[in-house]
């Protein structure tokens, strides 16, 4: 699947950090077991789930595009462009979010401002006729 363009709402956890992170909940899981605190344990788990854990969205040739993954394995969810009928933005200091309505439900994706263009061009390209809006702050 080809990325068209990739969103803010991506969760960028730096490696060093993620490590610091996986370090952490290995203690707690061994201290918790060492001085049997179940708690200090499942502290150590969720720790070490929360460092596994990435978010991507994007725009790709098949829509909108949510991936997400663990160590319970990935998972992407995608957002049809044929189930597009409304594309809102609102802007507000360096951040815009779009609106991506469509069939029961829609999505809402950060975005920089600067790519608004870009976004509209992808929009135009797979849905000529839906409508692109702003909602005024």
């Amino acid at each position: 699947m080809e990325v068209l363009l990739e969103s803010r709402s991506t969760t960028p956890f730096p490696e060093s950090m993620r490590w610091a992170a996986r370090l952490g909940g290995v203690f707690f899981i061994v201290r918790g077991i060492m001085i049997q605190l179940v708690y200090e344990a499942v502290v150590g788990l969720i720790i070490l789930y929360i460092s596994s854990y990435r978010k991507r969205i994007y725009l790709s040739t098949e829509g909108v595009v949510r991936e997400t993954s663990s160590w319970f394995g990935p998972r992407r969810t995608v957002f049809p462009w044929e189930q597009l009928t409304h594309l809102a933005f609102a802007e507000r200091r360096n951040e815009m979010m779009g609106y991506f309505e469509g069939g029961p439900t829609g999505w809402k994706v950060l975005f920089d401002p600067s790519q608004r263009e870009r976004i509209v061009e992808i929009v135009r390209h797979y849905r000529p006729d839906v409508e692109v809006t702003e909602i005024p702050q």
